[in-house]
């Protein structure tokens, strides 16, 4: 499952790769600079967090992090997204 940022601005994590995850965990907040407001990133599966970005600033959608899901989620090309 990827993850990406809603808008742009600062990322703060709050998982850590390798963490196991369940649906509706929060991973990420994305901090609008603009607005002030935090835009929360929950994980739709479960899952272990397997990627995440080494960036703290993320333009509007930037790929942020990756969990390994535990049912499918896509099909297709998985390798190159």
């Amino acid at each position: 499952e990827p993850l990406s940022a809603p808008v742009s601005g600062v990322v703060v994590f709050h998982a850590e790769p390798g963490q196991r995850m369940q649906a509706g965990d929060l991973v990420a907040q994305v901090l609008d600079p603009d607005t002030g407001l935090a835009h929360p990133i929950h994980c739709q599966s479960d899952g272990v967090l397997y990627a995440r970005c080494g960036s703290h600033w993320a333009p509007a959608g930037k790929r942020l992090a990756k969990i390994a899901g535990t049912q499918l989620a896509r099909t297709g090309l998985l390798l190159g997204d």
